[in-house]
């Protein structure tokens, strides 16, 4: 994507600016509450408004910022969460609010873990409703297919980290979605082959991408879950994916 020299220029200058903030409110811990409820700095209010900046260097800064913020202030947690799952609600329409938002509510969830205070478990629920949505509605509109394909995934291995408590009771639709993402048979991996548009092969692939990533996030964060009946099910999209990667060259012609 082009930009023009002012953009460019004023995604370095919040780049900077955001990992600098980001690392005063983390060495100031509990300390930095006043900074960010301060009404005439209006920290959080910045920081979120460029979560729909042009260039993703700048929104990914935005991200982490944030996810600084609950770190150090875990009771802005929740209100977060809340305000970006609302934005990617009401900015459905905009890449760069899908790709903004839900990549701070990514990095806002990997930090749930260092707080003491964690997030109610419906938190788990709401997120992963609005990742199943973005999934859903990703092939209705082929100008956002793959920012709601990434994001979607993105949230799902997000939600892992928040651990077994949350992720139990979302497994059975998690396993279905990852069912649902790979061919089931050898002979549906060979007629899909013969389908598709390069567009069409590149969401494919961002979503196999994304539900593997999402996969091993669950392994590597809810291990307790892995029992006979899933690991079971888990092989099969895998098995699917290794079989896809023996035909890559194939299809990248």
């Amino acid at each position: 994507k082009e930009f023009n020299q002012e953009t460019l220029f004023s995604q370095h200058l919040l780049v900077c600016a955001l990992q600098e903030i980001g690392s005063l409110i983390l060495s100031l811990g509990t300390s930095a509450h006043d900074i960010i409820t301060d009404q005439t700095l209006n920290l959080i209010d910045v920081t979120v408004s460029v979560l729909i900046h042009p260039c993703q260097a700048a929104r990914l800064a935005a991200a982490w910022c944030l996810r600084c913020i609950c770190v150090a202030v875990p009771s802005q947690i929740s209100p977060l969460i809340d305000r970006c799952v609302n934005g990617i609600e009401q900015f459905r329409t905009s890449p760069e609010a899908i790709s903004g938002y839900s990549s701070a509510l990514a990095a806002v969830l990997g930090g749930v873990k260092l707080s003491p205070l964690g997030v109610p478990h419906m938190k788990g629920k709401i997120i992963f409703n609005t990742a199943e949505e973005l999934l859903r509605s990703a092939s209705q509109n082929s100008r956002l297919s793959l920012n709601r394909t990434h994001a979607g995934w993105l949230l799902i291995g997000a939600i892992m980290t928040l651990g077994i408590p949350v992720v139990r009771g979302l497994l059975p639709r998690m396993l279905l979605l990852w069912r649902n993402s790979f061919p089931r048979s050898a002979k549906e991996l060979e007629s899909e082959k013969a389908r598709g548009d390069v567009f069409t092969w590149q969401v494919t692939l961002e979503g196999r991408a994304g539900a593997l990533s999402a996969m091993h996030s669950f392994l590597q964060n809810c291990p307790e879950l892995v029992n006979e009946d899933t690991n079971r099910r888990l092989m099969t999209p895998i098995e699917s994916a290794l079989a896809m990667l023996t035909n890559i060259s194939s299809i990248l012609k």
